[in-house]
């Protein structure tokens, strides 16, 4: 059968450009941002910490993927309820989050617990110096989910100018708390505190954004807050004054 191969017209090339330009923009800026951490403990740091990097990188990056594959689900939906009115929006939102805050949590406890046990066993002792790292750079994934989904509603009422600014301002953020932080200290903890700084930012300017939009309130957006360093004291005082067992569940060993 003969193929015919049509040419898209210069001017409707432009027009696809034009129309989804933000998008193009918000995609370059998480590339540069989940790039920089990798780029700034070359340059930077030892060639210890860039091997943790990499441990700890793997390791946020598997869990990141499930609220991701998730939110390719939710967001039609989102869309949808957006097109109806804001307040279909508001209630399927409202019944999403509960999942994507549990998830967060229940993200950053699992590490907090376990990464002194998993990260020699997969990695080798070699390498338990990143394990530190690696629940700092957690802090990030509590918040990580809320801010997807909150980024999803956004776009899904045609305001992805406006999550295109809050991308680029807090990329801006980054660089700047990094470039600063290790100019004062060579850590790698700079790098994984400056983006949960960031993206903490982040939360806060889409919260702002959405109580503007009559989406959210300002006691809910206190609440989320409050329970999320709430858990993170629960997890640093049972670490220094309480056993773990008494916390969480210990790893079950078998063996003669």
């Amino acid at each position: 059968f003969p193929v015919t191969i049509t040419k898209t017209p210069p001017a409707e090339i432009k027009h696809m450009i034009g129309h989804n330009i933000s998008f193009f923009i918000i995609g370059g800026i998480s590339v540069i941002f989940w790039s920089l951490g990798g780029l700034l403990v070359s340059k930077y740091l030892e060639p210890s910490d860039i091997t943790s990097y990499e441990i700890i990188f793997k390791i946020f990056g598997l869990a990141q993927i499930i609220p991701v594959i998730f939110s390719t689900s939710v967001f039609p939906l989102l869309a949808k309820a957006a097109s109806i009115d804001k307040n279909e929006l508001h209630i399927l939102s409202k019944k999403y989050s509960t999942l994507y805050l549990l998830y967060g949590l229940t993200s950053y406890v699992f590490i907090y617990s376990y990464a002194d046990i998993f990260i020699p066993i997969i990695f080798g002792g070699v390498y338990t110096h990143a394990i530190t790292y690696c629940k700092e750079m957690f802090l990030t994934l509590i918040i990580f989910p809320m801010v997807l989904l909150q980024a999803n509603m956004i776009i899904a009422m045609k305001k992805e100018k406006i999550d295109m600014l809050i991308n680029l301002l807090v990329l801006i953020l980054n660089i700047t708390i990094c470039l600063i932080g290790l100019n004062i200290s060579r850590s790698l903890s700079i790098i994984s505190n400056g983006i949960f700084i960031s993206f903490f930012t982040f939360l806060i300017m889409q919260d702002l954004y959405l109580i503007k939009m009559k989406l959210k309130n300002g006691m809910l957006m206190t609440k989320e807050i409050v329970i999320y360093f709430s858990t993170l004291l629960f997890c640093h005082f049972s670490k220094d004054h309480m056993p773990n067992s008494l916390i969480f569940p210990p790893p079950i060993v078998t063996g003669k």
